[in-house]
């Protein structure tokens, strides 16, 4: 799903959901005797709102619930969650050396649920149009 209006596109929204499969094949399984399943369910969010023409704010949200099945052994359940918030200065300059220039500031958290486990992290980024 998808909400970017072409004429007034202060705000836009985009979120995907999808549904994971995966197993081993026989030639992975055969020689061990071990069989795996996977599967996994991933949904994203993320929105931008422009909150001056040179500044904006972009947030990312994602969550993904995966379960593994290993032979004989006891399911496993993994959650991990992803939260991002980001702001976008874009450079308005009369010098062609500064015009069309992006600067971007990250922050991330990570969480896995089995792990009990949170990371965190700051992305800086610069590039031109």
């Amino acid at each position: 799903f998808a909400y970017r209006p072409v004429k007034y596109d202060k705000y836009n929204f985009i979120g995907k959901l999808n549904y994971l499969e995966e197993q081993a094949t026989p030639a992975q399984s055969i020689p061990q005797g071990v069989t795996t399943e996977t599967s996994a369910m991933v949904l994203a969010v993320e929105g931008a709102m422009d909150i001056t023409k040179q500044l904006q704010l972009v947030e990312k949200l994602a969550y993904r619930k995966n379960i593994e099945n290993v032979s004989n052994l006891p399911e496993l359940d993994k959650d991990m969650s992803l939260v991002a918030l980001r702001f976008n200065y874009r450079l308005v300059s009369e010098s062609k050396i500064l015009d069309k220039w992006t600067l971007g500031l990250e922050y991330r958290m990570l969480s896995v649920s089995i792990a009990d486990d949170q990371k965190t992290g700051i992305v800086l980024e610069m590039d031109k149009e």
